[in-house]
């Protein structure tokens, strides 16, 4: 766990594998998914969920491309599948960012926000779970988890884009 992350932040991601909300998993063995914001703490979290609704429901649905395996992390020793067109999930994290900030939240890893931000996919080394370059990914949504102890995560909640049901 990155030190700066907290029991109770929360992240929201787009996960490749869909899943449901209650879902709980181990921490070391997250589904494949697309980080959009990072893990942040929030004052007021009704506020910020209906944020996220708000977004999500003047999102459309986009397909990103999934690009060539990268080393990413402060030692450059995590391999993942970069997204090659950046455009609208960059965009699409920018606005949750600023929104986000709007309602009093610490984001507990400043190095991966704003300009920093870098949509990819982490591949799983442990059981070889990964995306590979040239596949097309359908975001039609994206999802509220909580760390809800120092190993399991918990999906809270779906927020799908304009148009899904």
């Amino acid at each position: 766990m990155s030190s700066g992350v907290k029991i109770g932040s929360l992240i929201v991601v787009h996960f490749v594998e869909q899943q449901l909300e209650g879902w709980e998993f181990d921490r070391p063995h997250w589904p494949l998914h697309i980080t959009i914001v990072p893990w942040f703490t929030i004052a007021d979290e009704e506020a910020a969920i209906r944020s996220l609704e708000r977004i999500a429901r003047q999102t459309t649905q986009m397909t990103l491309h999934v690009g060539d395996v990268e080393e990413f992390g402060t030692n450059e020793d995590v391999p993942v599948n970069t997204i090659v067109n950046q455009k609208q999930v960059k965009k699409l994290h920018e606005e949750l960012i600023e929104t986000l900030s709007d309602t009093d939240t610490a984001f507990d890893e400043q190095g991966f926000i704003g300009q920093k931000f870098m949509a990819h996919i982490t591949r799983h080394k442990a059981d070889d779970r990964h995306s590979n370059a040239g596949e097309k990914i359908l975001v039609r949504n994206y999802h509220l988890v909580r760390l809800i102890d120092a190993t399991t995560c918990r999906v809270e909640r779906e927020f799908n884009f304009a148009g899904v049901v």
